[in-house]
């Protein structure tokens, strides 16, 4: 009874194995035929997106030639079948020429903006993903800025030709637009270096400007006192020369009239001297005709010394008059000096005032001049700002592109040096791997014997195998039938 119950079991097994071996094959072609359907649906979809696009798809010689130029290894098989790590060295080297940051800032984890231990706890376990989450943000950046919307994670770690041919056309055009764009920058650059020299030099005119406004002030400053003394004097001066006018103009007709009597003692005293004269001869002529009359005589002498002494007198008062007159001439000519210092030195408070109107009418010209050139220097100012702002971020995507050209180069050498040694033991490995593989020759053609001969008698074990598998299910059978039987003949 054991031997046929322990055979049914067996062939249970195998039938149940077979079937499920073959279910499951089953489910593994229906699954790769639902992704075979997901690629397709995903390959219309990006084609779909790629149809609008504002660049033009450049042929492969054409990207593989840019590439070329830009020293960046790509070559036409790797374009056509795109690889995970070729197009990440790819995109670090569009990241570095067009961003300017370099493999070694992006692998820098203290320069990430995330490294701060207010936003990660324990910065140091993403020492190697905060690298990578710094390369993918500036290349998503990149390829937004370039005109590739759609760009995702799949475009370097699974890339496919179309979409990679995509990128690399953007990419090549925004650095065609961008070398096109270099002779503007650097027109506008020599603008700035030379609004940047007219800025100092205005600032030169500014400072010269300011320090003779502050002497002017100084000296403004230091004559004021001055200048109010010589306002009061001019004042007071101008008081006195009124006053002096008017006593002038009093004493206009009194010289008028001492002129007018001076005239007539002068004619009165030409009119006595002729008279003294004409006296004179009478008094000569009457000798002459002297007679000896004593008392006549004595009678013409007295009346003679009278007329003399009364002659005498008027000449007395008119040089007494003259004195008088001459006296006040000299005070009107004192007078006369006087108004004419007086006049002068109201034409010098006249020339001080003169000279205080043009020092205002100057210090106001600076002012005004000072004020245009504030206006000036602000505008040159915000001109510096924004010129000092390209000037820097030019300066650093220059030192950038040093940097990494001669990293590049350094790199280049490297690699040059590596490819060099990988050649040399390329060559050792070819000598050693010919060696190797006439002996895996020899051991293949044995193991192809030995395995030969292995499913050889495979076969014939599985023959025997199934020999003893048809004549245990027979003897089942048979032993099923006499059971039935036995049974029949028991009822």
């Amino acid at each position: 009874v054991g031997g046929p119950t322990a055979t049914t079991t067996t062939a249970t097994t195998m039938a149940t194995t077979r079937r499920r071996s073959g279910g499951s094959s089953v489910s593994r072609q229906q699954q790769q035929q639902q992704q075979q359907r997901q690629q397709q649906a995903q390959k219309h979809h990006h084609h779909q997106q790629e149809v609008h696009h504002t660049f033009p798809i450049l042929p492969n010689a054409e990207i593989i030639m840019c590439c070329e130029e830009l020293n960046i290894p790509l070559s036409e098989a790797e374009l056509r079948a795109p690889t995970a790590p070729v197009m990440h060295m790819v995109y670090q080297h569009y990241i570095d020429l067009l961003c300017g940051i370099s493999a070694d800032e992006l692998a820098a984890p203290h320069l990430s903006p995330f490294s701060s231990p207010e936003i990660l706890e324990f910065p140091e376990l993403h020492h190697d993903s905060l690298p990578r989450l710094m390369y993918y943000k500036a290349l998503f950046r990149l390829m937004r800025v370039v005109g590739v919307a759609d760009f995702g994670l799949g475009d370097v770690n699974s890339p496919t030709y179309r979409r990679t041919r995509r990128n690399l056309s953007a990419l090549i055009n925004f650095a065609k637009f961008r070398e096109e764009r270099i002779a503007t920058y650097t027109e506008e650059a020599v603008k700035t270096d030379e609004l940047f020299e007219q800025k100092q030099a205005l600032l030169i005119k500014h400072q010269e400007h300011a320090g003779a406004l502050a002497s002017l002030k100084a000296r403004r400053a230091a004559e004021e006192p001055r200048a109010r003394e010589c306002i009061e004097q001019s004042r007071v001066l101008e008081t006195e020369v009124l006053q002096a006018n008017k006593k002038q103009a009093a004493l206009q007709s009194e010289i008028r009239e001492v002129t007018a009597a001076d005239a007539d003692v002068v004619g009165k005293c030409g009119e006595v001297k002729l008279e003294l004269h004409n006296v004179k001869q009478d008094v000569s002529r009457l000798r002459s005709q002297i007679v000896e009359d004593p008392a006549k005589m004595h009678q013409l002498i007295a009346d003679m010394k009278a007329s003399v002494a009364a002659e005498r007198e008027l000449i007395a008062c008119a040089n007494a008059k003259s004195v008088s007159l001459q006296a006040r001439l000299n005070v009107l000519a004192a007078l006369d000096k006087d108004l004419a210092e007086c006049h002068e030195l109201l034409e010098q408070c006249e020339r001080e005032a003169a000279k205080l109107r043009d020092v205002d009418a100057e210090r106001k010209a600076y002012t005004t001049n000072i004020d245009a050139t504030h206006s000036t220097l602000r505008d040159l100012d915000a001109n510096k700002q924004r010129c000092v702002h390209a000037i820097a971020s030019m300066e650093q995507k220059i030192e950038r592109g040093r940097a990494a050209a001669a990293e590049r180069k350094r790199d280049a050498q490297q690699q040059l040096a590596d490819a060099r040694r990988e050649k040399m033991d390329a060559n050792k490995r070819g000598l050693a791997n010919s060696t190797a593989v006439n002996q895996n020759e020899i051991t293949d053609r044995h193991l192809a014997a030995k395995l030969e001969q292995l499913k050889q008698n495979h076969d014939v074990e599985m023959r025997a195998l199934r020999a003893k598998v048809d004549a245990m299910y027979s003897a089942v059978q048979q032993y099923h039938t006499d059971l039935f039987n036995a049974m029949a003949t028991a009822s």
